[in-house]
């Protein structure tokens, strides 16, 4: 995975960054609604699928690679990204990984932190998800010059 080399942007709070648990707890209630959570009648906030918009999020600034480059491992993840409407990730959800738990982290945190250009519907900034699989392969052997 290779960005030109940048400062991270920086979020004023940090993107909540979760695994996804594909088992469910048999001991949540009875009046559970979609998704196995209590209802408990707080609205949630809706984040629009790409089929759903009329611009989809771009990013807005690269990402920062350079801490993930300096770590061993590759592999492939999936991760979805919750992007509000003024471009920030809200969170980031690990759909699957072949990833070390220390470098899944990583990209998820720089995922978490980078800048995009929301999405849009209709003209109007709205919240979003992204889903994109990231591939990191290994680096190359580093080489001496020969005296």
């Amino acid at each position: 995975m290779q960005a030109p080399p940048a400062a991270a942007p920086q979020l004023t709070t940090a993107p909540d960054i979760v695994e996804k648990n594909t088992q469910r707890d048999s001991s949540e209630g009875a009046s559970s609604s979609e998704g196995g959570k209590p209802d408990i009648g707080i609205p949630v906030p809706y984040y629009y699928p790409p089929a759903e918009v009329t611009q989809r999020p771009h990013v807005a600034s690269p990402i920062d690679t350079s801490v993930v480059d300096d770590e061993e491992g590759s592999g492939k993840a999936i991760l979805v990204l919750y992007i509000n409407e003024q471009g920030k990730v809200d969170k980031v959800e690990t759909e699957s990984t072949h990833l070390s738990e220390r470098l899944n982290a990583l990209v998820a945190q720089q995922f978490g932190s980078a800048r995009f250009l929301p999405a849009e519907k209709d003209g109007q900034p709205v919240k979003s998800r992204l889903r994109i699989e990231v591939t990191i392969r290994p680096r190359p052997p580093q080489t001496t010059a020969a005296p």
